[in-house]
């Protein structure tokens, strides 16, 4: 198993899907970061007063 996945890992021909799933984790991690953080915004919104507004809730 380690020598398959050695061999998946030094592949040129996998440069691409392995660049790919890089890009789509990359993109997944900074929505679910911007999702966490609009909730994050609704849950402290009755905490915050006119004179501390809420970062997290304006999207």
């Amino acid at each position: 198993m380690a020598e398959h996945n050695f061999k998946v890992l030094t592949n040129p021909v996998n440069a691409h899907q392995r660049a790919a799933d890089f890009i789509l984790f990359f993109i997944h991690s900074y929505l679910l970061f911007w999702i966490w953080m609009y909730l994050q915004g609704l849950l402290q919104k009755s905490r915050h007063t006119i004179f501390e507004p809420s970062l997290y809730g304006r999207l």
